[in-house]
């Protein structure tokens, strides 16, 4: 059943655990999703990047896997999307939660952006997920002021990292019903070792009521991610590692059967992508939670 984000969040927040946000490009991969979820009794927040080509398709595919797994809470969201229009389609697509990614943004700026996002989204029953600070890596942040993206990588700097302040002041002035934060995690692979600052993320935890969101988790480690949890994070956003490992398992078929075939490469991937979700959602504590 594709539901608000919130009603997912405020539950995982409520009980002290975390829910995977993965993210998905086709319908086979919003197949596993509902298959992950149901064989775990877990709730899944599927995300759909504003780079995926056919958003509309990824919304009809989901409401198709919603019919066969009746049981599943799962919550349809855009992930970074880029400005107002994407938001609006997207609520309309049938979406149940859309991010505004203005975090590259000054902060002003990024307020006012965002809480037109979130005037209208609240008026359609549709969760909000809103940026302060700024989580830097390869390729998923927002176009800048200019329409501008770019690709290349970006380290989240000290003056990027998300204050406890600045945290309450933004919700106070967006609205937004759950907050990502810029605590270290970077999008794509790190180019060193993942240092986290937990402590600031019990500060933010402290000072804002609303779920909190932690975006590039892939390759910061089991051990790191289990803090996550346990320093009061509602939602990780995981997909670079998952992706990865789909890639090793097609690779390993390819090299294992000199008569390969596409849909067999394409279902082995799909198996290690779903099965590495599946660590991290048990990971997360999310199983056995309906």
């Amino acid at each position: 059943m594709l539901i608000s984000m919130n009603l997912i969040l405020e539950k995982a927040a409520k009980e002290h655990y975390a829910v995977a946000a993965v993210n998905v490009w086709n319908g086979e991969s919003v197949q596993k999703c509902f298959e992950a979820a149901s064989e775990l009794k877990a709730p899944i927040i599927i995300n759909v990047s504003g780079f995926v080509k056919d958003m509309e398709w990824i919304a009809g595919a989901a409401r198709y896997w919603e019919r066969k797994y009746p049981e599943v809470p799962a919550a349809l969201s855009l992930d970074h999307g880029f400005n107002f229009d994407m938001a609006a389609q997207m609520i309309h697509y049938g979406y149940t939660s859309v991010m505004i990614d203005k975090s590259s943004l000054p902060f002003d700026e990024n307020v006012r952006l965002t809480k037109e996002v979130v005037k209208m989204a609240h008026a359609c029953g549709v969760s909000v997920e809103g940026e302060v600070g700024h989580v830097g890596g390869f390729g998923f942040c927002a176009p800048d002021e200019n329409g501008d993206i770019s690709f290349s990588y970006t380290e989240t700097t000290e003056d990027e990292s998300t204050t406890p302040e600045v945290a309450v002041e933004y919700l106070k002035q967006t609205g937004v019903d759950c907050l990502a934060v810029a605590i270290g995690t970077t999008h794509g692979k790190y180019m060193h070792e993942p240092k986290l600052d937990f402590e600031r993320l019990q500060e933010i935890k402290k000072a804002v009521n609303v779920p909190l969101v932690i975006h590039g988790a892939s390759f910061s480690g089991d051990e790191n991610l289990m803090k996550l949890v346990q320093c009061g994070t509602a939602k990780i956003n995981i997909f670079s590692e998952l992706a990865e490992e789909g890639l090793n398992y097609s690779k390993r078929y390819l090299e294992s059967d000199p008569e390969a075939k596409i849909f067999l490469m394409e279902e082995q991937g799909l198996k290690g992508y779903k099965e590495k979700m599946m660590h991290f959602m048990k990971l997360f504590g999310q199983a056995n939670r309906y």
